[in-house]
């Protein structure tokens, strides 16, 4: 029987009783016995390299405590997101470090109740894990109020030589200007290994993403730096184009493009948009480079659809012998406030409803009875109120309305797998346009390295 005390609940057990606290620089020598000794799953050199000399004032670490013994860990990682035209707070937590005595569904699940308590204090509106990290070597709970299974993150598999031939395809098929332009840009553009001192260049790329996109990191100048020192089995290529003004100092011309490759993983790989011809000509490099080693397959980031990563590498599996090329990574997520998630989504809702209703107030609303609510757009903003779902609204599991508003599922592909249906032909209308298609894409380079 749980009682609520100091950071979420605290559970009585025969011997004791289990809670959930904040870890201290205290509590340093003691979760390095937990992780290094007991549990075995990180080596003391990796600790310290890892935890001590590059630890974030946004990290947060969970300890499950009986008396004064450490028998869980979780390490919380705070970052804003950007989304569009919005910009909301975001929790992602590494793996569920329980000792296997400990791991049963309840415990668990009160682990899943303290990181959302910590979570809430902080304003976070979107809490995401992978399910891996949370059910390894135990039997998952019913899950808490607010947490829901996602689909997760997809990534693409290819053959490298399947998607050389693609590239050279895609050469031979362009029109003679496009072919001219091809071959300046080859002969121009040199790759090669990242330098520390070109830092601020990558940072530059990233942000001319990150400003547009839905999904991106905020990377700070010294999470950037935290990246590039914590990634001793992972290489950076750039492309540089010598036809490009030096703006940023940097020898041998201007960096337009860059990739971060760990064994068979194209982590990240991004370039300047009017650059993509340079960006192929990094692929191109990966994968000869796949091809020397004997590679089978890589794997690549999923972006959005009609990008031409995704072209590229629909066009290499269907001629080569990987028939299902998606790799699908199932996750957990947690909204702790939709209220707050709606107040954080505002301008982005905005920017999608104004040109489609010209500043007419609308409507739509979703549930039965106490649990339902009703989602308003005006030229006022976007609001949640509770309660009158009214005549336009969705019908379909909590679960569904959840992945709708943070852009996990698509409403088409919602409506064609009878996951949702709509009250009048104006629902479905509005949710098309606020609910489209997003490319929650997720830094793997971020990721890779999160312990």
């Amino acid at each position: 029987m749980g009682v609520v005390s100091g950071l979420g609940p605290t559970y009585d057990v025969a011997d004791g009783s289990l809670r959930a606290i904040r870890a201290t620089s205290g509590d340093y020598s003691a979760v390095e016995q937990f992780l290094c000794v007991d549990l075995r799953r990180i080596c003391t050199t990796d600790f310290h390299e890892q935890f001590e000399s590059s630890g974030t004032p946004s990290d947060q670490r969970l300890l499950l405590k009986r008396s004064q013994q450490i028998v869980g860990h979780v390490l919380l990682r705070f970052r804003d997101v950007h989304w569009g035209k919005s910009r909301i707070a975001t929790c992602r937590f590494g793996p569920l470090d329980l000792l296997p005595e400990y791991r049963s569904p309840w415990v668990i699940a009160a682990m899943l109740e303290a990181i959302e308590h910590a979570a809430r204090e902080r304003r976070t509106v979107l809490i995401r894990a992978d399910l891996a990290d949370v059910s390894r070597g135990g039997t998952l709970p019913p899950w808490p109020a607010h947490w829901l299974t996602t689909s997760g993150f997809t990534r693409l598999e290819s053959h490298p030589q399947s998607i050389l031939a693609e590239l050279e395809i895609r050469a031979d098929r362009a029109s003679a200007f496009h072919k001219l332009e091809y071959a300046k840009c080859l002969k121009s553009t040199h790759i090669r290994p990242f330098r520390q001192v070109e830092l601020p260049a990558l940072m530059k790329i990233y942000r001319a993403h990150q400003s547009a996109g839905f999904g991106f990191l905020q990377r700070s100048e010294d999470h950037w730096q935290t990246l590039v020192r914590r990634s001793p089995d992972v290489q950076i290529f750039v492309a540089m184009d010598h036809r490009q003004n030096r703006r940023i100092k940097q020898r041998g011309g201007q960096i337009v493009a860059y990739a971060v490759v760990s064994g068979n993983d194209i982590l990240e790989i991004l370039g300047n948009a009017k650059n993509v011809l340079a960006t192929e000509q990094l692929l191109s490099r990966i994968c000869a480079d796949a091809v020397e080693r004997n590679v089978q397959a890589i794997h690549l980031p999923a972006p959005a659809s009609g990008n031409w990563l995704t072209e590229i590498c629909a066009a290499s599996s269907s001629s080569s012998k990987i028939q299902n090329n998606k790799l699908q990574h199932a996750g957990i997520a947690c909204v702790p406030s939709e209220k707050l998630l709606i107040r954080r989504l505002g301008p982005e809702l905005m920017r999608r409803w104004r040109p489609v209703y010209a500043g007419r107030g609308t409507e739509l609303g979703w549930g039965l009875g106490e649990r339902s609510c009703r989602l308003t757009l005006s030229d006022k903003g976007a609001k949640l109120l509770t309660g009158g779902a009214g005549p336009d609204r969705l019908i379909c599991s909590h679960q569904i309305w959840m992945r709708l508003l943070i852009g996990e599922l698509n409403t088409p592909g919602a409506f064609a797998a009878d996951l949702l249906e709509a009250s009048t032909p104006a629902a479905r209308r509005l949710a098309e346009t606020l609910f489209p298609e997003l490319p929650v894409w997720r830094p793997a380079w971020d990721n890779s390295i999160c312990i």
